[in-house]
């Protein structure tokens, strides 16, 4: 079973947590849960290399690295729709997401969509995703929580919570939330696990 993320998104550096049973030799895990979220993006690629391409998101530029571990190709520039399931990269700027499976199959009616831990949250009902700080306080299709039910504005918001630091030092994910586009307006924001 794994949490945060499914088995493609194994890669060396990538921190997890297993749980399971020893049987002499190795741990047979259980549960996997992958202590940094997976962040996946939906948009269309404005710009292709070798080994990298810049993916719009509703008007946001992410640029996408592919190492020997990536599943998929990079894909051409055009308006067709791509989305990526990844890791942001350290240090945090410039932001790049190394991709772990890069897929030319979309989902949610090929609208744009960043999906990634809260970073922040400020006042006007706005929350920060991969350093976009994106206003959420009017979704047209409204709020949704993790069993894909709806709910008010204010559940959504008291259940994010940014990323922090726990008394040991160690960075602690934010609440994990998809925000869905039609062309650049905010149609939906699902609370994810």
């Amino acid at each position: 079973r794994f949490a945060g993320g499914i088995a493609t998104d194994l890669a060396n550096d990538i921190k997890i947590e297993a749980e399971g049973a020893w049987n002499g030799s190795a741990l047979v895990a259980s549960r996997v849960e992958f202590k940094r979220s997976v962040i996946r993006l939906q948009g269309n690629v404005v710009a292709a290399g070798v080994t990298t391409f810049t993916l719009n998101v509703a008007g946001h530029s992410v640029d996408i690295e592919t190492d020997s571990f990536t599943i998929g190709p990079v894909p051409p520039v055009g308006p067709n729709c791509v989305q990526v399931r990844g890791q942001r990269k350290t240090p945090a700027a410039p932001l790049t997401v190394t991709a772990g499976e890069i897929n030319t199959s979309c989902s949610n009616s090929n609208r744009h969509f960043i999906q990634a831990p809260v970073e922040a949250e400020a006042p006007e009902n706005s929350i920060t995703l991969l350093g976009f700080l994106l206003d959420v306080s009017n979704p047209t299709d409204g709020f949704v929580d993790v069993n894909g039910q709806s709910i008010t504005q204010g559940a959504f918001f008291n259940a994010v919570v940014p990323a922090t630091t726990n008394e040991a030092g160690i960075p602690v994910p934010g609440t994990l939330v998809k925000v869905i586009f039609d062309t650049g307006t905010v149609r939906q924001a699902e609370l994810e696990d």
